[in-house]
């Protein structure tokens, strides 16, 4: 049982990759986009153990609490683990980043370039289907 999870939005449309191979056997692809506030690894556990072979999961991997620009570690790399179909999204705390500009004087554009490289030391890896999602 999939408990605080929520299925932010589920889109269907272009295929691509091994999406694009089962949409020939007649499957439609499904990108779906699960936000967890809690039990990240739990969720996409949990989906996995009943995967639909025609869909792309995203879960959400929320920063730490005690400072919102901190990826959370451990977690990307178990998500990907599950298989091909399944991507971590680093949440991206708007409320955190924009106190670190203000903070230390740094541009969004730093901002952004930091956030990449706190993702990428977390173990979030974009060429292996990781992205990131704003809150």
């Amino acid at each position: 049982m999939i408990v605080g999870a929520v299925l932010v939005c589920v889109l269907a449309g272009g295929a691509s990759g091994p999406a694009e191979a089962q949409a020939a056997d007649g499957c439609r692809s499904l990108r779906a986009v699960f936000y967890a506030a809690t039990g990240s690894l739990t969720l996409a556990q949990g989906l996995a153990a009943n995967a639909s072979v025609c869909a792309q999961y995203y879960v959400s991997v929320p920063p730490l609490a005690a400072d919102k620009t901190q990826m959370r570690n451990g977690v990307a790399g178990p998500m990907r683990a599950l298989g091909s179909s399944f991507h971590a999204l680093a949440e991206v705390n708007v409320s955190a980043w924009q106190g670190w500009v203000a903070s230390t004087g740094s541009s969004w554009y730093q901002a952004g370039v930091e956030a990449r490289r706190r993702m990428s030391a977390a173990g979030f890896d974009v060429a292996g289907g990781d992205t990131w999602a704003v809150n």
